[in-house]
């Protein structure tokens, strides 16, 4: 019996760790995160190519890889390895074994028991081949063309980077721009050129590489390096260089110079629509509206145009990147607009009326005709979201085919920021009808329940006029002491940097010498009012919501309340920090 259950426990153990390790052998992730070759070339037209790639390993063991598209002709040279990267020490080289196969692709295997786990290892490798038998080394009009196409991977990688080493000559070699009908060549940069042991080193970067897409690397030497290659006659020699080198195209030349000029255009008409209307809401309200660059505003939108599309064509063609930034960056500087700069307006004489909740709620806040172009209004926030979506969209659909012009046109499209951030309806100074209404009505709808308040709108009418140009609550007290006259809630707005801010207040009005005035002046610093023997004292609370006022209020109307019972509070234990502002003059609110 024991003997039978050690059989099975055994067999037991042998199906997990069977499992066990075919589970984990089937779970192995692989990607290239960098590949970096050096193409040899000898004046034979033979190469040596070495293949130095960085590779990502999850899960593991990985026992084979294989990689697409090496040369054909490729015979392997000398040993390949696989070194781990590690943080601390050196690690040993694991050796690999090479295997060329008829469609191209070599097969790599890691002569390691164990095999690779997860981590990142170099893989290092070189072969020759023959560039010139392959016609990859060929005449271009008065040059030689040196071509080499690298490897293909699957997931694709970020940056490639070559190495070409050709023998020095008379005239040095370049980078080859390619035929602009194709589109093999990708964006390739020249990242150094170096002399080193008689040869020319030009290093050659392109940022990324698609899925399954094979790299093409070309570059221009002096055809005298070869010396097995042909010469071409001097009749045949202007046919070849017309059909290959770059060709004026006066029609494309003249599309990219009208989308430049219509950008140019719009965006400058951007900056001038925007200028006119925000300057027609600070005419309303009695402002001057100012630029960050004072400047014409004819002059200034031009200017805003120009270094907008000047950027953005230095941006496609990827020469002066820095330079492209600088544009853009003063295109915004030239649309950008300051806070406007508000005169204190003086008011005639006028008088206060009692308004009914239907006077009060149907007057609406004019519509401003800048709205599209602000983005603190509903419609400039669709506007600002609609233009952050289509951007984010188009980055998107750029990223994998240039990453480069990916984030060119997020920074590009910066330039609609001073157009909806500045310029907007709250740098304005605040109707001081329409803006507090939503919290005096919200006071009013809380103090209602109170029997012994009794609240109105009031509203100041100036002489001559019939709109108000104010409104306040004006509170009642049942029963108060001889000499009160009232309290009144309205809403001052202080300028900031963020646009106008709402500081609540409540005016209490008391006649001068009376018993109510008398129970006040302890705690509240008086000033003249409207009349000889009327006296006003300015209170704000604590905090600028409708609860900090109801406290507020409830406060004050107990003081004013004659032998009444204090009105129960739902914050009676808060009312000293809610009035910690006691007596805070307001010579805006004396009258």
């Amino acid at each position: 019996m024991f003997a039978l259950r050690s059989v099975l426990a055994g067999c037991w153990l042998a199906v997990v760790v069977a499992w066990t390790s075919v589970a984990s052998a089937a779970w192995v992730e692989t990607r290239v995160k960098a590949h970096t070759s050096t193409v040899d070339v000898e004046s034979s037209g033979a190469a040596l190519i070495s293949q130095e790639l960085t590779l990502g390993v999850r899960g593991g063991p990985l026992r084979t890889f294989e990689i697409a598209g090496i040369d054909p002709d490729a015979e392997i040279e000398g040993s390949a390895t696989a070194t781990p990267i590690v943080k601390y020490g050196v690690p040993a080289p694991i050796p690999l074994t090479l295997a060329k196969r008829e469609d191209g692709t070599l097969q790599i295997e890691i002569e390691r028991e164990k095999g690779l786990f997860t981590g990142s290892y170099v893989f290092r490798f070189q072969y020759k081949t023959d560039l010139l038998a392959r016609e990859h080394v060929r005449r271009r009009g008065a040059g030689a063309e040196v071509e080499w196409i690298g490897p293909r991977f699957v997931d694709g990688i970020d940056v490639a980077k070559v190495v070409f080493r050709l023998p020095e000559a008379p005239v040095a070699p370049t980078l080859e721009t390619g035929n602009p009908d194709d589109q093999s060549l990708g964006s390739i940069f020249l990242g150094a050129v170096r002399h080193s042991g008689g040869k020319v080193e030009l290093e050659l970067v392109r940022p990324h590489v698609a899925r399954g897409e094979p790299a093409v690397w070309r570059v221009l030497a002096d055809p005298k390096l070869f010396t097995g290659l042909p010469t071409l006659a001097p009749e045949a020699q202007p046919t070849r260089a017309a059909r290959v080198m770059p060709v004026e195209r006066p029609r494309e030349r003249a599309v990219w110079g009208a989308i430049a000029f219509s950008l140019a255009a719009a965006y400058a008409l951007l900056v001038w629509l925007k200028w006119r209307l925000f300057s027609r809401e600070c005419q309303r309200h009695h402002a001057e509206p100012r630029a960050l660059l004072n400047l014409p505003i004819g002059l200034r939108s031009a200017l805003a145009g120009a270094a907008l599309s000047a950027g953005a064509s230095l941006f496609v063609l990827g020469d002066h990147p820095t330079a492209a930034g600088i544009a853009v960056f003063l295109s915004c500087l030239l649309a950008t607009q300051r806070a406007p700069q508000c005169a204190v307006q003086p008011r005639g004489p006028g008088h206060w009326f009692a308004l009914n909740e239907e006077d009060c709620v149907a007057t609406k806040p004019p519509r401003s005709s800048a709205s599209w172009l602000d983005g603190g209004s509903l419609r400039g926030a669709s506007v600002l979201t609609f233009a952050a979506a289509a951007t984010l969209l188009g980055a998107t659909l750029l990223a994998p085919l240039s990453p480069f012009h990916a984030l060119a046109l997020g920074l590009c499209a910066l330039a609609l920021l001073p157009i909806l951030l500045t310029g907007r309806a709250r740098q304005l100074p605040a109707n001081r009808v329409l803006a507090p209404r939503p919290l005096l009505l919200k006071l009013r709808k809380r103090l209602a329940p109170l029997s012994n308040l009794k609240v109105v709108p009031w509203a100041r009418i100036p002489d001559g006029q019939r709109e108000p140009d104010e409104l306040r609550l004006l509170v009642r007290v049942q029963g108060a002491l001889d000499g009160a006259q009232g309290l009144e809630v309205g809403v001052e707005f202080v300028p900031s940097y963020a646009g106008y801010w709402p500081e609540p207040y409540v005016l209490v009005r008391v006649r001068d010498a009376t018993p109510a005035h008398q129970a006040l002046l302890p705690k509240l610093r008086f000033q003249r009012g409207r009349h000889a023997e009327e006296r006003i004292a300015v209170v704000k609370p604590a905090l600028p919501s409708a609860v900090a006022l109801e406290v507020l209020v409830r406060s004050l109307a107990d003081q004013l309340a004659a032998g009444a019972p204090r009105t129960k509070s739902r914050n009676s234990d808060g009312a000293a920090s809610v009035t910690s502002k006691l007596g805070i003059p307001s010579p805006a609110h004396a009258t």
